[in-house]
């Protein structure tokens, strides 16, 4: 077989490309992503390509660590709650079932944003639902 010697930062980089993936829960993207680039393989990638995907999917990691962590903050204010950031995150964590907010997968983190979301959205309508059923009954007596 004709195996071509890859650089060491190009090994480097495809390991991260796909541990990144794994830990968003992203592996069944993989072709497409590749297909992106014209490519078949991670191997055919060059540095650069390789280094722009990467990049890509750690951005996309950051995006949705910092929409859950707003999401969070959101509940705690609805209830009245105190927070401050490593309350947040240990409340991520918790609810994720990792010890460590940012190992946290992409896919795990839009549930639980979408989650927190809804709790918020939830509290808000029972909250409201609440003080018309409130005014309601004073204007009875």
């Amino acid at each position: 077989m004709n195996e071509v010697k890859l650089s060491a930062r190009k090994k480097k980089l495809i390991q991260r490309f796909h541990i990144n993936l794994k830990q968003g829960g992203m592996m069944k993207q993989k072709p497409a992503i590749l297909e992106s680039f014209g490519v078949q393989s991670t191997k055919e990638l060059t540095e650069e390509e390789l280094q722009l995907a990467v990049d890509g999917l750690t951005g996309e990691a950051d995006k949705w660590r910092k929409r859950l962590i707003a999401a969070i903050f959101g509940w705690c204010r609805a209830i009245n709650y105190p927070a401050d950031m490593n309350r947040v995150k240990a409340i991520a964590c918790r609810a994720s079932g990792y010890d460590n907010f940012n190992k946290i997968p992409v896919s795990r983190m839009r549930d639980l944003y979408y989650g927190w979301i809804k709790k918020s959205r939830t509290r808000v309508g029972v909250a409201e639902f609440k003080e018309q059923l409130l005014n309601h009954l004073e204007a009875c007596n």
